[in-house]
């Protein structure tokens, strides 16, 4: 849990730092490093879903679940 709310603040902190117009264009590896935490975030999305009993129900009664599986469906 910690490790996935480090990795929670480090894409934020990135996502802030791609806005700065003097940091954006000086620094091709975001991309890189995006799609690095959309890979981590989509698996543990998959693992959370995989070892539920009842993947509906998971859903159902677990908000953040939504959440990620809106915020790993709309990441690029």
């Amino acid at each position: 849990m910690m490790v996935m709310t480090l990795l929670v603040l480090l894409s934020v902190i990135m996502l802030c730092l791609e806005t700065m117009p003097e940091l954006a264009d000086s620094w091709i590896g975001h991309i890189h490093v995006e799609y690095f935490f959309s890979c981590i975030f989509t698996m543990e999305l998959v693992v959370r879903v995989g070892i539920a009993k009842n993947p509906i129900v998971a859903f159902m009664n677990d908000l953040y679940l939504i959440f990620d599986a809106v915020a790993v469906v709309s990441s690029p």
